[in-house]
């Protein structure tokens, strides 16, 4: 699950949960960033450099293309490495949905696959396109916009999240400390603008497999939300698992994380326990396994809570396509579902 933090430019970490690890965009399959000597190229699911360290920075591929910059412009390029949009950009994010941000000759845009200009905006804020729309930002105001640049839904809320399983959940009257409303009540809309569910929950996470995780009671301190219980609801407003959990993370796989007297574990969509809690921290569950934390290492379990790859990593990212991207004490490193690395800092495959 991905929340956007509208008033902010500068990402900022919403510490819901302890995280193994930032969340990465989806790469393309077999194309993983790395970064070598100061210079970031990809591999692919074997190790293999096969598009070279060349770049000054990079992101990973999204669509079939990455963004990469070399010296101060930035462009992108596709799986074999090869630039099909020029390095031009001043500003450049990754395609979501077929079209991308880019800064250009001072003009904030939208460009397509081809690079042509969709649309300018002027807004303070504008992020990426998810279900048709993109949330937007101007005069402290926050809505979406459709894919050509048009207002879809009113510039109303105090901060939102981007639509998910045709939802999206928004909260009005508060005011924004640290990226996060607070002071608010969060609620969910339909791509009409239209509320489902009427705003009454201290803060509200997106749905994932058709249940969201909501707190009530607690209050947002320093941008994150804190105290209070969490339980899940279905896209009706009503709990399919009552507030009980001191925090909790979004259904993946079937089962969600969740915090009960300080420990992590995992339960189903019937609120039954299925991983006991046990762990300082927990992510969701991707291709599998998911990363978990004891005494600040981390590791990575599977649905029956049995440890498949030891706890000896500082960060743990998710799975995708068979690797994950870990923190050792010689930088980020790959690995595979078995804990073996296929790429290391030192690599030079």
């Amino acid at each position: 699950m991905k929340r956007i933090i509208i008033y902010s430019i500068i990402i900022t970490t919403i510490l819901l949960i302890i995280v193994c690890g930032k969340k990465y965009i989806t790469e393309t399959p077999d194309r993983f960033m790395v970064c070598t000597n100061g210079k970031y190229g990809y591999i692919n699911n074997a190790g293999l450099l096969i598009i070279d360290a060349d770049f000054d920075d990079a992101m990973p591929f999204t669509e079939g293309l990455a963004c990469v910059r070399l010296n101060s412009k930035w462009g992108y390029i596709d799986e074999n490495g090869k630039f099909v949009l020029d390095a031009v950009y001043d500003v450049a994010e990754p395609f979501a949905e077929g079209l991308a941000q880019a800064e250009i000759d001072n003009r904030q845009v939208y460009i397509d696959k081809t690079g042509n200009i969709v649309f300018d905006h002027k807004y303070d804020f504008a992020g990426s396109f998810s279900e048709g729309l993109a949330p937007v930002a101007k005069d402290g105001k926050v809505g979406f916009m459709n894919k050509q640049g048009q207002i879809a839904i009113e510039l109303q809320f105090d901060d939102l999240d981007e639509f998910s399983e045709g939802i999206a959940s928004v909260s009005m009257g508060g005011s924004v400390i640290y990226g996060r409303t607070s002071g608010s009540k969060w609620g969910y809309i339909d791509k009409k603008g239209k509320y489902i569910v009427k705003p009454m929950f201290t803060f509200a996470w997106g749905f994932s497999e058709g249940l969201a995780a909501v707190n009530t009671g607690g209050k947002i301190v320093f941008g994150v939300p804190q105290g209070g219980l969490w339980g899940y609801i279905n896209k009706k407003g009503e709990y399919e698992i009552e507030p009980k959990y001191d925090n909790a993370g979004p259904f993946s796989e079937g089962l969600a994380n969740v915090q009960i007297d300080e420990k992590w574990g995992y339960i189903d969509k019937k609120g039954n326990i299925i991983i006991r809690s046990q762990f300082d921290g927990a992510n969701p569950f991707s291709e599998g396994l998911a990363c978990v934390e004891i005494e600040g290492k981390q590791g990575y379990i599977d649905k029956t809570g049995k440890f498949i790859i030891e706890l000896r990593f500082d960060i743990g990212n998710e799975f995708i396509d068979g690797l994950a991207r870990v923190m050792t004490d010689d930088g980020w490193a790959y690995i595979d579902r078995t804990g073996n690395f296929v790429w290391q800092p030192s690599s030079t495959k």
